[in-house]
């Protein structure tokens, strides 16, 4: 696997071998490369975007059901989480997830009930907008928080409520490209592909490379690898 082909889709590249990472034995390639785009936003998030998180750390994951959100579960505890609490709109998909909490997102958001959730050390938002705002106003922190913006699915702008930043240790930070470099991605990658193998086999939607320009045109609702 390499980094260095800038999303191109090719029958045959040529890429240098420094930037070329082995595979793990007992590894599925066509989940590899369904999974390791998703998986970066997390494991990225919790081993560059976070700090001196406690062992056995707690987290909230922000839309728990998304593509990315559901492999960040399996992930955070492949890092070190004991207790994972997922929220989503889905209330059935969350039961799936082999959450340890769950939250049911509200509509509207006001209606989501915070009430027992207590501390969490980190909080993933793939979600953002008045759901991640709604979220920081109601944290019950007993420490430090790190708050990690990731994904923006209810839209890119967010009110952070004032008092949420002046009652608590509240940390908040973004993860992305712009966030860490290109090399410490490339460094991260031969720890994510070995923590896949151990992660729960997620759908991924099997394509010819010949078909690209038929499939790309069609409405996805899970991840597509191509292949020759």
């Amino acid at each position: 696997m390499t980094p260095a082909t800038g999303g191109s889709f090719v029958d045959k590249i040529n890429v240098p071998r420094r930037d070329v990472t082995p595979l793990p034995e007992g590894v599925d390639p066509i989940q590899v490369a369904g999974l390791v785009n998703p998986g970066f936003s997390s494991w990225m998030a919790l081993r560059k975007r976070c700090e001196n998180l406690p062992e056995r750390f707690s987290i909230l994951i922000l839309g728990a059901t998304s593509k990315s959100g559901r492999l960040a579960i399996p992930l955070a505890r492949h890092l070190g989480a004991q207790r994972v609490v997922g929220v989503a709109r889905d209330e059935a998909a969350l039961s799936t997830l082999g959450l340890d909490e769950t939250i049911t997102l509200k509509e509207p958001v006001k209606q989501t009930d915070y009430s027992k959730l207590g501390h969490v050390d980190v909080i993933l938002d793939y979600v953002y907008g008045p759901p991640g705002a709604h979220l920081l106003k109601n944290i019950k922190s007993e420490g430090r928080v790190q708050y990690v913006h990731i994904g923006a699915l209810a839209g890119p702008e967010m009110a952070v409520p004032g008092d949420a930043l002046r009652s608590h240790d509240l940390v908040i930070r973004g993860s992305g490209t712009g966030a860490f470099d290109s090399g410490a991605i490339a460094k991260e990658l031969p720890a994510l592909l070995a923590a896949l193998v151990k992660a729960p086999v997620q759908q991924v939607k099997v394509e010819k490379l010949q078909d690209v320009e038929r499939v790309w045109e069609e409405e996805q609702g899970e991840r597509v690898v191509f292949v020759t």
